[in-house]
């Protein structure tokens, strides 16, 4: 099977994505670009289950996903679910070595909480707010963007899919993913379907 390019050039959005939560742009140092990963998450929650989903999709500044992974948990409500989402995306960046990290949220609540702006939480999701900012504080340099869910469809889905099937992960997402070939190509086309929009709230000093 041959490689696909895994290099994004000048994408287009698509005419249909026009997300109507306010976007603000992430303004980054240009010391990080060359080593800027770029981490989506999102969280979903079953409620007759009481289990919970995350999912998270990783890659390199202009190129496309190389790694994507989901994981069923217990939980006790979304809100859980999306901190653990960012906790273990975050855990799982820092592991495949980067230091640099713009994250793609669509949860104001915890973006808000981590950033110190204010903290909505529950008293049950402070824990998990401090391992959070522990894993931020190993890094060079990081910055949430707060996005519309439409934005975070790909690891939406993954989440979804875990929440209700269990865990996937797939390191080799450009070559259609080792695991469910489907699910990896079906992350890939969600990525690209909203790269456009993610890009545009980027820039560097």
């Amino acid at each position: 099977m041959a490689v696909q390019n895994n290099t994004l050039t000048q994408p287009t959005p698509p005419d249909r994505d026009t997300p109507t939560t306010p976007l603000i742009p992430a303004t980054l140092p240009i010391s990080c670009k060359k080593d800027l990963f770029m981490l989506v998450t999102d969280g979903a929650f079953n409620d007759i289950s009481s289990l919970g989903g995350i999912g998270y999709v990783l890659c390199r500044y202009s190129e496309l996903p190389h790694l994507a992974g989901s994981r069923q948990h217990s939980s006790i409500s979304a809100e859980e679910s999306e901190g653990t989402a960012i906790r273990e995306g975050i855990d799982c960046a820092i592991s495949e070595g980067a230091q640099c990290i713009l994250i793609f949220s669509d949860s104001a609540t915890w973006v808000e909480a981590i950033q110190g702006h204010s903290n909505g939480l529950s008293w049950e999701l402070h824990n998990l707010l401090e391992d959070i900012q522990s894993l931020l504080s190993k890094l060079s340099f990081w910055r949430f963007c707060k996005v519309p869910r439409t934005v975070v469809s790909s690891a939406d889905m993954l989440a979804k899919q875990a929440s209700l099937y269990g865990s996937y992960v797939s390191r080799d997402l450009c070559v259609c993913g080792k695991g469910s070939k489907f699910l990896a190509l079906t992350v890939m086309n969600a990525f690209r379907e909203h790269a456009a929009v993610m890009y545009k709230l980027i820039s560097f000093y």
